[in-house]
């Protein structure tokens, strides 16, 4: 038996709600975990494609549906938003354009899988000839490119030009070049390239994936020999949050960092993850603004998972009872 003494028992119950509630409410207690997994590649629900006349570069949207109530940071959402940038918020607001999302950005409560700049295509250098439907590749990843991807409009190639064959270090395009170009910047954008987003599964299991097709870090020129494919999971119930990679290359040497995990309420409550040595042994970011490196020697496997975990609700007391009460006291 406890006894309790107390002025004002009201007051004392608030006070513990929002001491709880502070605690609930911080993605710094969600636990993470790092494991070899498989990538699942989505293909229905609706996609922000990312197209020769329009490429995705930091773009935005908000108000999109998730497909049942998903707990954030000790809140329920049923909507979210994307950023073009490898993260996603949770709300109806759309979130801002932010390279550094978890550190710097004005939008919060944010789930950042691979956030900085990017763009929904990839790159090679090469030469044409004005007349040729060839394009000799002299730089990047050929076998990253497939027949049906669309190639950039630019000076000396019409718009509306896809790849029709590839053969070893050449590619066949749909229409000749129309000026000379030695050296110049193979932009291509995937056939399947954009951000999609579909709710799979059934109640009360169903999972909100977000999926980044066909980018590369953000870039005027260059060849980079790289694919950037992956996914943000949100699963019911749970409320458990996997980020999921299948990223091809790179095969340049320059490598490039990114901001990966949790933003909740503020910038200052975050869970992230550092290295620039690894992607199956990051540690946790002791600052808002770490980040983890990818580059031609440190990259995640395909299927490399990052989960994070709320945390348990905590063993409230329950069926109290009381007696002996006064004005200042109860047992």
């Amino acid at each position: 038996m406890r006894k309790l003494y107390f002025k004002n028992l009201g007051a004392i119950i608030a006070i513990g709600i929002m001491v709880w509630g502070n605690v609930w409410g911080q993605v710094s207690a969600y636990s993470f975990a790092q494991t070899s997994g498989t990538y699942s590649t989505i293909t229905g629900g609706s996609n922000i494609a990312s197209t020769t006349a329009s490429t995705l570069d930091d773009n935005v949207a908000g108000s999109l549906n998730i497909g049942f109530t998903f707990v954030y940071n000790g809140v329920s959402y049923t909507q979210f938003g994307y950023n073009a940038n490898g993260w996603i918020s949770l709300g109806a607001s759309t979130p801002s354009s932010s390279l550094t999302a978890i550190s710097s950005g004005s939008s919060n409560n944010i789930i950042s899988a691979l956030n900085n700049d990017l763009i929904g295509r990839v790159m090679l250098t090469g030469n044409r000839t004005s007349g040729s439907n060839t394009v000799t590749v002299t730089a990047g990843d050929i076998s990253q490119l497939a027949v049906g991807d669309g190639i950039t409009a630019s000076s000396g190639i019409p718009s509306g030009t896809t790849i029709t064959a590839i053969s070893g270090s050449t590619i066949a395009m749909s229409a000749n070049a129309t000026t000379n170009g030695t050296g110049f910047n193979v932009r291509v954008v995937k056939a399947n390239a954009g951000v999609r987003y579909e709710t799979i599964g059934s109640a009360p299991n169903r999972q909100l994936v977000v999926q980044w097709t066909g980018f590369n870090r953000y870039a005027t020129g260059g060849a980079f020999g790289e694919v950037l494919n992956f996914q943000i999971i949100l699963k019911e119930t749970s409320n458990i949050i996997e980020m999921v990679y299948n990223i091809l290359g790179p095969s340049s040497t320059s490598g490039v960092t990114y901001q990966i995990g949790l933003r909740g309420a503020s910038s200052s409550d975050f869970n992230n993850r550092s290295s620039t040595t690894t992607w199956s042994g990051t540690i946790a970011g002791t600052t808002n603004s770490s980040t983890v490196t990818l580059s031609n020697t440190v990259k995640p496997t395909a299927g490399q998972t990052y989960t994070w975990t709320p945390p348990a609700c905590p063993n409230l007391p329950s069926a109290l009872t009381s007696n002996a009460i006064t004005t200042t006291t109860a047992n």
